[in-house]
């Protein structure tokens, strides 16, 4: 099996003290299940620190949670804060003294053996900052990431040039994040933190699962604070998260990875426009300052980004109708999109 055994590290080698972090909201049942699974095997010196972030009823009165002993810690948040300030609470909470941080989802489950496998992993002479392990589709049994080559070195240009996709379970040095904080106004975008981290030192994939969770659904673990049907403000916030991105990875982006920042850059644009913060004007000059397009090209990029602009119920609506179709029209052996 790929990556490193327990059988490479000395008899004699210390336990790396872990730190296994998750935020919740509303998912009682499945954080529980997640619970149960950290709290199996966690060492001696390992912490447990779960945000619950404003659940309606609050999990600790539920029952659901297992003990959580003397590692385990609950904290709350008493309104829905959002997914990024409910991580900025975790990383605030994480000991000091912790070597490595697990970045776990509250819809994930730790497969048996999970902490064997990062005893050798972290402790590996050619270990890394950032370890990233693969996690699997519980309903369809395959892996939910992609990285062209499995267990290849995770470097910026990895990320930047879009060779990474789907979701993995992250460990990373705790020395590596112990200063950073999420914008807390941005929606999702921990891809931040990735692109901070990987601008320090390389990552490592190993090619191994060490978690389960839902296929489908909201994989943000804290609902946002903005709902759904708010969408100038959900917009908003995925237009802050895909310019702290940029300006992140400033001025290397632009300079090295041409193609990714102007993809980013009009995508910061138009979800400004979805928020009313931009006119579809500012969004086809900017297009055409980035790209050189056309005339012609320009029109038909123009309908695109109307379409993207709709209402974000109506746009949802239209996507679903259109996936149904979709559906209908595919011969039984088919495979859906």
């Amino acid at each position: 099996m790929p990556g490193h055994a327990q059988d490479d590290v000395p008899d004699d080698a210390p336990w790396m003290r872990l730190a296994v972090i998750t935020p919740a909201h509303n998912r009682h049942e499945l954080t529980a299940r997640s619970a149960v699974s950290v709290l199996a095997e966690l060492r001696p010196t390992d912490d447990y620190i779960v945000v619950d972030d404003g659940s309606r009823p609050p999990l600790e009165s539920t029952g659901l949670l297992p003990d959580m002993g003397l590692q385990g810690r609950l904290l709350r948040h008493e309104t829905n804060r959002g997914v990024l300030a409910a991580r900025n609470t975790l990383l605030r909470a994480v000991p000091q003294d912790a070597e490595w941080v697990l970045m776990l989802d509250s819809d994930d489950r730790l497969l048996p053996g999970w902490r064997v496998l990062l005893d050798g992993e972290m402790a590996a002479p050619d270990s890394v900052g950032l370890l990233w392990f693969d996690r699997i589709k519980e309903d369809e049994g395959t892996v939910d990431g992609f990285i062209p080559v499995p267990g290849q070195a995770i470097t910026l240009d990895t990320l930047c040039s879009g060779r990474v996709r789907g979701n993995f379970i992250p460990v990373v040095r705790r020395s590596l994040i112990e200063d950073f904080a999420f914008d807390e106004r941005a929606w999702g975008w921990e891809g931040v933190l990735w692109a901070r981290v990987l601008a320090k030192t390389d990552g490592r994939h190993v090619p191994v699962p060490i978690a389960t969770g839902p296929t489908n659904g909201v994989r943000a673990d804290s609902a946002s604070a903005v709902d759904a049907n708010h969408a100038p403000e959900r917009a908003r916030g995925l237009a802050i998260g895909a310019e702290e991105y940029i300006e992140t990875l400033s001025p290397l982006l632009p300079i090295h990875y041409p193609d990714h920042y102007r993809d980013m850059r009009l995508t910061a644009l138009t979800w400004r426009v979805i928020a009313g913060d931009a006119s579809m004007a500012q969004v086809v000059q900017a297009r055409a300052d980035l790209t050189g397009a056309t005339r012609a090209q320009q029109v038909r990029w123009l309908s695109l980004v109307a379409a993207a602009a709709l209402p974000y119920g109506i746009r949802r609506s239209l996507l679903a109708r259109r996936s149904r179709a979709r559906a209908g029209s595919q011969t039984p052996s088919g495979e859906g999109d």
